[in-house]
């Protein structure tokens, strides 16, 4: 309790202390989207050769290549420093290129320190020093990991969203960020909603429309939100994803099924907007 006194009454101190913080989580959010991905296709391809038994082209890591191994360089491989590990300022240091063999350092890790950080406080400067602020900043990494993973890859990790569901009904029912039958029934019927549309689309298209994975998170933002923020979740999505899809049609981005724009982004977005805007959407 001194301790939160104490930072309540130094501002500067507070912050600092949370940017220190965000910049470290952002850090591991830059290596958990460029890992998971990986380990993912790595595993499917595993059992796609299992399946087919024929060889399949996997990316190529290290053998110790997993989300607990040590920071490595993405095209060597060594093993990389304490402080080429330090967020944005190794990359300031290094000149956008690693050590070890000047290779590029990709943009992804810095943006994502710094979106991470931003987000951050935005995030305790809404809600302040509560402990449904902790809870909306982990869920606010949660959805900048699956944004990130879904732009680049076309997929939302189970390992994420279930993670994400769980957390909002457990906290429904100590933080009541929502009743926890609202929580219920929000996480049944965003899962429900979407997947009804998606093999609706499926069925008069002949081609899948939504992913599982966007069925998922829907269900998680209900679980958070309860049922009746998912309305408005699902308007605003469909309208920042419309707006998108239309720029980029604009300078001839074709969208197509072999190319589909992805869906769990706008819901992220989304989602994320109806927790900062509360109590004032609903």
């Amino acid at each position: 309790m001194d301790t939160l006194l104490f930072l309540k009454s130094h501002p500067v101190i507070l912050y600092s202390c949370i940017t220190v913080i965000a910049l470290g989580i952002g850090s591991l959010l830059g290596l958990l989207t460029y890992r998971l991905p990986i380990l993912l296709f790595k595993h499917w391809y595993l059992q796609c050769t299992t399946l087919l038994s024929e060889p399949r082209k996997i990316p190529t890591t290290p053998t110790s290549f997993n989300l607990f191994s040590a920071a490595q360089c993405p095209q060597c491989y060594s093993r990389l420093a304490f402080w080429q590990c330090i967020p944005i300022l190794s990359f300031i240091l290094q000149r956008g290129q690693y050590h070890s063999c000047q290779h590029q350092i990709a943009w992804r890790y810095p943006l994502l320190e710094l979106l991470t950080l931003i987000l951050t406080l935005c995030v305790v400067a809404r809600f302040g020093l509560h402990p449904q602020m902790l809870a909306y900043v982990i869920m606010t990494w949660f959805l900048l990991a699956m944004t990130w993973i879904d732009v680049e890859y076309q997929i939302i990790p189970d390992e994420l969203t279930f993670i994400l569901l769980w957390l909002g009904l457990l906290l429904s029912l100590c933080l009541h960020t929502t009743t926890t039958a609202d929580a219920i029934i929000g996480a049944v019927s965003g899962y429900l909603f979407l997947w009804v549309i998606g093999h609706l689309y499926q069925l008069l298209r002949k081609q899948e429309g939504i992913g599982y994975g966007d069925y998922k998170l829907f269900a998680a933002l209900g679980a958070w939100f309860g049922w009746q923020s998912l309305p408005i979740i699902l308007l605003i999505a469909a309208a920042i994803g419309s707006v998108v899809g239309l720029f980029l049609l604009r300078f001839k981005q074709q969208i197509t099924a072999a190319k589909p724009m992805a869906f769990g982004p706008y819901l992220a977005i989304a989602g994320w907007f109806v927790m900062m805007a509360r109590p004032y959407l609903l």
